[in-house]
């Protein structure tokens, strides 16, 4: 309603059988996994650091609010926004010194100066207001191809709290 001329891409008819799942399973370029039997499949905030890929399960991530990491070695810090949008992932070590978070809402605060961050790593006001955590590149896809571009990934343990 708001823009009635607006055009919208359709799939060419003629293609699309092409690149449906069921056509490649018949052909067999496909296997089917455990997950087929899902109604979506589940989604998982995939992150690589030093060649080291990890998957952490996107509701369990959005249920928890919050993990604090370790991938090669380096300590990281994944999130979701309140409203469970968007996942953030973050190192955590500023001037040398790994940093522990909680979060409330949508604001982290740092266990050791009590400093209050935003959603994009940006210390907004305590001792280390004005300084940034570094961002990692994260990918929210379906866990099935989070593993086709890295088979030897691993899952972060919502349950023991390490991977």
């Amino acid at each position: 309603a708001k823009y009635p001329d607006s055009l919208i891409l359709q799939f060419d008819p003629q293609f699309q059988k092409i690149y449906t799942f069921l056509t490649k399973l018949m052909k067999y370029e496909v296997s089917k996994p455990g997950w087929h039997r899902q109604v979506e499949p589940p989604l998982v905030i995939g992150v690589e650091v030093d060649g080291q890929a990890r998957a952490y399960d996107w509701d369990t991530l959005k249920s928890q609010r919050l993990v604090l990491d370790s991938i090669a070695n380096k300590d990281v810090l994944l999130f979701s926004s309140e409203d469970g949008t968007s996942g953030f992932a973050y190192h955590r070590t500023l001037n040398g010194e790994a940093l522990d978070f909680t979060i409330s809402g949508d604001t982290l605060t740092d266990s050791k100066t009590q400093s209050k961050w935003n959603l994009f790593g940006q210390c907004i006001e305590g001792e280390l207001q004005g300084s940034s955590l570094t961002s990692i590149q994260n990918y929210q896809q379906f866990v099935r191809s989070w593993l086709t571009f890295h088979p030897d990934t691993t899952f972060y343990d919502y349950f023991n709290q390490s991977s």
